[in-house]
C-alpha cells in the first residue's frame, strides 16, 4: 500500500511542476441542431441533461463512471427541434469483460433504462421529449459556442457567440458602448458563468451538530438537505443561476435534537474558488416563511434519506504538517416531516466488507431503498454477493490502485492535495464527482 502512496505522490509532484489542468477534459454529449452535430460540453460546470434527470425525478442513476474522461459513464446524442429539447439516444457500457459501447437509441431508452417524459404527446419511436431539464447548455464547433437556455425541455433563449466576438465582449470596458446584439451576447453569457458557479458549488457539504458533534450532512445524491424542502428540484430553489439579482448554491448549518432536525443558518456560495468559498448569508425568512424560534427553523417538510458523516483531521504519514480529512463513522438516517425514524450508526473500522452477508438486516434493507447517489461505491459492495469479494490481496491492491490513479486524473491536483490520499480506503462513504473538487474536508 505505501507503493501506491508513494507512486500518486510522484505523480503530483509531477504535474505540480508541469501545470497540468485541474481536471481531465469529459468527452462531450452531442447535440443535432439546424442539420449539424455539434458538441455539448458535460465538463464540472455543466451537467448533461441526462445527469438532471435523476436528481429532478429522484430515481436510481444506472450509470457509473467509464473513466477518467467519463466520469457520467454515458455519451448521449440530442436534438433540437421546434425549440424542444429531445433525447435520441445513450450510448455507455454494458458489458465489463469487453467494454463495447452499446446504444438505445428513441423509446427503447425507456425500456433500458426507466427514463421518460413528464409530457409523452412529443415522443415518438426516435427521440424523447426532456422536459425534466431546466438548465443552460453551451455547445461548441469549431470557433463558435452555441448556448441554449432550456425550461422544462422548452429553449426560452440562445445565442451564437464566436470566439472572436467572446473575447471582445469579455474586454468590453463601457456597457454603454455595446450594441443590441452584443448585450444580448452578454447577458447570456453571464447567465452560462452563473449556471457553471452554481453547479461547482452545488456539493458544498452542509453542516450539522448531532449528539453534541459537528459533522458533514447531506441527502443521498451528496446535495444540500435543503433541496429536499423543494422536493429536490433544484430549479425551485429561490436563490438558482435564473436569479440575476441574487443567486448562488446553497451551504446550510443545522442542529438535530431530541432527533428532531432544525436549520440554523444559509449562505449563499457564489463563484468558482477553488481553496476559498464566497458566502453571503441570507435570513431564514427570505427562504423559508415557517416561524423562527430562538434563530432556527424546524424542518417539518425535510423528508428522504440523509447521510451524516463524522471525522477528523489527521496528520498525513508521508507529508510533514499535513493533514488529511478521514471519515470515522457515516451516520444513516431517514427523515419523515423533520423527525428521524430510522437511524444507523456505521463505524466504518468495525464494518466487515468482505462479509455483506453478516450486514444487519434492517440496515441492509436500508440501503436497499437508500441505493441513489451518495455512497454507491460502499452501498452497491454492501450489497452484492460474497463471493464477489473474495479477492486475493494483490487484487485488492490493484483495484485501490486504478481508483486512486483515477481519482486523481478525473478530479485534479486541487482536489489530489487536499484528498486523494484518504481515498485509497474505497470505502469512506465517498464518490467521484467533478464539483467534489470544491469541498472544504476540513471539520465542519
Amino acid at each position: 500500500m505505501r507503493t501506491i502512496k508513494y507512486y500518486i505522490l510522484t505523480i503530483l509532484y509531477f504535474l505540480f511542476f508541469q501545470l497540468q489542468a485541474f481536471s481531465t477534459e469529459q468527452v462531450p454529449d452531442y447535440l443535432w441542431f439546424k442539420g449539424q452535430k455539434i458538441s455539448l460540453s458535460t465538463g464540472w460546470g455543466h451537467p448533461s441533461p441526462l445527469e438532471t434527470y435523476f436528481t429532478q425525478t429522484n430515481t436510481r442513476n444506472p450509470f457509473r463512471m467509464i473513466s477518467t474522461a467519463n466520469y457520467r459513464g454515458f455519451i448521449a446524442n440530442w436534438v433540437i427541434k421546434d425549440k424542444r429539447l429531445f433525447l435520441k439516444s445513450v450510448k455507455s457500457i454494458f458489458d465489463s469483460n469487453t467494454h463495447k459501447y452499446i446504444t438505445i437509441q428513441g423509446k427503447k431508452i425507456n425500456n433500458h433504462f426507466d427514463i421518460k417524459s413528464n409530457e409523452t404527446k412529443y415522443n415518438d419511436d426516435n427521440k424523447i421529449f426532456a422536459d425534466w431539464f431546466t438548465g443552460v447548455i453551451e455547445c461548441t464547433k469549431d470557433n463558435t459556442s452555441y448556448y441554449f437556455l432550456i425550461k422544462s425541455g422548452v429553449v426560452e433563449d440562445s445565442e451564437i457567440i464566436t470566439s472572436i466576438e467572446q473575447e471582445k465582449l469579455y474586454k468590453h470596458k463601457n456597457i454603454n458602448n455595446l450594441n443590441k446584439k452584443q448585450l444580448h451576447q452578454l447577458q447570456i453569457l453571464e447567465l452560462n458563468d452563473d449556471y457553471i458557479a452554481f453547479y461547482f458549488n452545488l456539493n458544498n457539504k452542509d453542516s450539522v451538530v448531532i449528539d453534541g458533534r459537528s459533522s458533514f450532512f447531506s441527502d443521498k445524491f451528496e446535495y444540500s438537505p435543503v433541496f429536499s424542502l423543494y422536493k429536490n428540484k433544484i430549479s425551485d430553489w429561490p436563490f438558482h443561476w435564473l436569479n440575476r439579482e441574487r443567486n448562488g448554491a446553497p451551504i446550510c448549518k443545522w442542529s438535530i435534537e431530541d432527533d428532531k432536525v432544525y436549520l440554523k443558518h444559509v449562505d449563499l456560495t457564489e463563484g468558482t474558488q477553488i481553496f476559498t468559498t464566497d458566502k453571503k448569508p441570507i435570513n431564514l425568512s427570505e427562504v423559508f416563511p415557517y416561524e423562527i424560534t430562538e434563530n432556527k427553523i424546524f424542518a417539518k417538510k425535510l423528508n428522504g434519506y440523509f447521510v451524516i458523516e463524522q471525522g477528523n483531521d489527521v496528520e498525513d504519514e508521508f507529508i510533514p504538517n499535513y493533514s488529511i480529512y478521514k471519515n470515522e463513522k457515516i451516520i444513516y438516517v431517514r427523515i419523515e416531516n423533520g423527525i428521524i425514524k430510522e437511524r444507523f450508526d456505521i463505524i466504518l473500522k468495525e464494518m466487515n466488507f468482505q462479509k455483506p452477508s453478516k450486514l444487519d438486516p434492517g440496515f441492509k434493507r436500508f440501503l436497499e431503498k437508500m441505493n441513489q447517489g451518495f455512497s454507491m461505491v460502499l452501498i452497491s459492495i454492501l450489497l452484492e454477493n460474497d463471493s464477489k469479494f473474495e479477492l486475493e490481496q494483490k487484487e485488492k491492491e490493484k483495484e485501490l490502485n486504478i481508483i486512486s490513479l483515477a481519482s486523481f486524473f478525473f478530479l485534479g491536483f486541487p482536489f489530489l492535495v487536499k484528498h486523494s490520499l484518504s481515498k485509497l480506503n474505497l470505502f469512506r462513504g465517498r464518490r467521484f464527482k467533478r464539483t467534489s473538487s470544491k469541498r472544504s474536508h476540513n471539520n465542519p
